[in-house]
């Protein structure tokens, strides 16, 4: 793939994806989800690769998504479908961040926020420069739900706080907390970033990838990732509409999310992975069938409840009974 709103290079042992969009302060679209995925897809398959660094070219590392584009310029399809599945196409991204073989490290300047600090919230670790404004600024616009990952980040308080109030904080606070691991002046961040790669790549690549590996197999028994996939689904259901992110869109998304959790939840969607994508996959379906909400019941319930037995059955899935 060539690269137009990232830079991508591997250096000796070291990866570098840096976000390339510099005028709008590196404001995600769907082309640099891909050229992303892509990256992680292509350090996966190199063997000598041993860390990847993430970072942002100009005055930020990301200011999120980008609301000043047009339908056509691919920020924010049409229709409440549409919408879903592009934001499930930057679930995939970040999901490939999280399970990337080697080490990753998010360098962090200037901003990183709403969708930019999703970003770096999937890397192994954070390195930020000194003054760095940081947080999940989104909520400001009634974008949410959101903290059910922070919480395997941070103290409980502190994430009650941050997804209260939509404040950004600077550098040195999250470090405070600990959800970052150091703070450097901005003109030493490449090269400290560069200094905690060379750190990793000595050690033996084996022992990174089985200690990275139990670790997020902690973070999958607590719950952290399963939290992301389910918030992800609440968030976007009915976000789309006519007068985005106002009071009926955030009405409509509440009943809808909590209609799906409810019924999920009690059919055992969320015991394990593999179940938990086949419900969420299944009941984006039958959201298309019901033209965008969920208006029959029953037929959610009679979805999820096949969706799970067909995974523990270990049958073949066929989809849903046409009603």
């Amino acid at each position: 793939m060539s690269y137009t709103d990232i830079q991508f290079e591997i250096q000796d042992e070291i990866a570098r994806i840096r976000l390339n969009r510099p005028k709008s302060l590196n404001a995600g679209t769907k082309q640099m989800n891909r050229e992303v995925l892509d990256a992680v897809q292509a350090v996966n398959s190199n063997n000598i690769v041993r860390v990847l660094i993430i970072s942002g070219n100009g005055r930020a590392f990301s200011a999120g998504g980008n609301l000043t584009l047009t339908h056509e310029e691919g920020a924010i399809p049409g229709t409440i479908i549409e919408h879903m599945e592009h934001e499930k196409r930057r679930e995939l991204r970040n999901e490939a961040i999280r399970a990337c073989r080697v080490p990753t490290i998010a360098q962090v300047h200037g901003y990183a926020v709403g969708g930019g600090f999703g970003l770096l919230n999937q890397c192994d670790l954070i390195i930020a420069a000194e003054g760095t404004k940081m947080g999940d600024y989104a909520t400001n616009f009634g974008d949410g739900p959101r903290g059910g990952r922070y919480l395997a980040m941070m103290p409980l308080r502190k994430v009650y706080e941050m997804v209260y109030t939509g404040r950004l904080w600077d550098a040195e606070e999250w470090y405070r907390v600990g959800f970052i691991n150091r703070v450097v002046p901005l003109d030493k961040l490449e090269e400290e970033a560069t200094a905690m790669a060379k750190d990793i790549c000595r050690i033996n690549p084996l022992i990174t990838r089985l200690s990275k590996e139990s670790i997020q197999l902690a973070l999958d028994i607590r719950g952290a990732h399963d939290a992301d996939r389910a918030e992800w689904f609440i968030h976007y259901i009915g976000e789309y509409a006519a007068g985005f992110w106002s009071e009926a869109v955030l009405a409509k998304r509440l009943q809808l999310g909590m209609d799906w959790t409810t019924r999920a939840t009690r059919a055992g969607a969320f015991r394990d992975a593999e179940t938990r994508d086949r419900v969420m996959d299944e009941s984006l379906k039958e959201l298309k069938r019901q033209g965008g909400t969920f208006t029959d019941l029953e037929s959610l319930d009679s979805v999820i409840k096949e969706a799970v037995e067909a995974v523990r059955s270990d049958k073949n899935w066929k989809g849903p009974r046409t009603r």
